[in-house]
Parts: structure tokens; sequence; C-alpha cells
């Protein structure tokens, strides 16, 4: 079960919603495309939330996570959303049940 912290307490609830209940969920999904899904459903999250939401994926504590790691996730995050939005769908299809 995810817990808060390191999640504040709006983004366990939202994950929540999102049916990311469990670490096993998270890591299924991964801390980008969670991150992502956060941001779509309107939440207000930052480079932190992306960086918690990994450390929780590694089993690792936040402050474990390197600046090499920081910006692997920074650059992964960026070239999601720089595809074009036909490749993007592929992404997203499995996560949110689209057709």
């Amino acid at each position: 079960m995810l817990t808060t912290p390191p999640l504040a307490p709006k983004t366990l609830a939202a994950l929540k919603e999102l049916g990311i209940r469990t670490r096993e969920d998270l890591q299924k999904i991964g801390a980008v495309r969670a991150f992502l899904l956060l941001k779509a459903s309107g939440l207000t999250v930052t480079k932190s939330t992306l960086w918690q939401l990994d450390a929780l994926v590694s089993g690792v504590d936040v402050r474990h996570i390197s600046e090499e790691r920081k910006t692997e996730l920074g650059k992964a995050l960026k070239t999601i959303l720089l595809l074009p939005f036909s490749l993007r769908k592929t992404i997203w299809k499995p996560l949110c049940g689209w057709r």
C-alpha cells in the first residue's frame, strides 16, 4: 500500500483514483507514466513528485535518487511529451483503456 510520506496526501488520493494503490501497481506503469497520469488528472505535480514516484518504484529513499537519475527521468518525461499524439496514444492506451 502506498503511503504518505513520501507522497503528499493529494498525490496519494489521486493515485488511488487512478487505480494505483500499491508499489506493485506503480512498478507496472513506472514513475514517468504515473507522473503524467497525475498531471493529466489535473493535479499540480512537480519534479519532486516524479522523484518520489521513482524512489517508490526503486524501493529507495528519495534522498538516494542521484542527480544523474533525476536527469534521466527529466529526459524520459520530455521524450514522451515531445512525441506526436498518435505515438503518445500507444503509451497511454494500456493505462487508460483507450481503444
